[in-house]
């Protein structure tokens, strides 16, 4: 699982085996080792979307129903705008990763969704 965070939108990124994991047991859960401590990150199956941020976690919130329905057919992801307490927005975005069409990188894609529009 990968996230990307700029400005008020939070994107998490699910590989063929998250989406699988988080199908099963309800989360997938991602953590990062750094100077000072842990930074990690976690999709889980809840009641309603939402975002949390406790320490150096954040946890992202789905809709069990949605979650359901995301997890078990070919839909590319989930948009939800959360609106905090002080009127802020943020937007959510959950997707499955797909597989870059030309790879420049040194990234193992084989995990990832193939890519629904190899032609373009």
């Amino acid at each position: 699982m990968k996230i990307r965070i700029k400005g008020a939108s939070v994107r998490l990124r699910l590989t063929q085996t998250d989406v699988r994991t988080f199908a099963e047991t309800g989360q997938c859960l991602e953590t990062t080792p750094l100077l000072g401590g842990t930074f990690s990150y976690s999709l889980d199956r809840g009641t309603d979307y939402a975002a949390q941020l406790n320490h150096a976690h954040i946890a992202v919130e789905i809709p069990a129903d949605e979650a359901a329905a995301w997890t078990s057919t070919d839909q590319v992801g989930l948009q939800h705008t959360l609106e905090l307490p002080d009127g802020t927005e943020v937007k959510l975005l959950i997707e499955k990763d797909f597989a870059c069409l030309a790879p420049d990188r040194d990234e193992d894609e084989s995990d990832m969704f193939p890519n629904p529009n190899p032609h373009c």
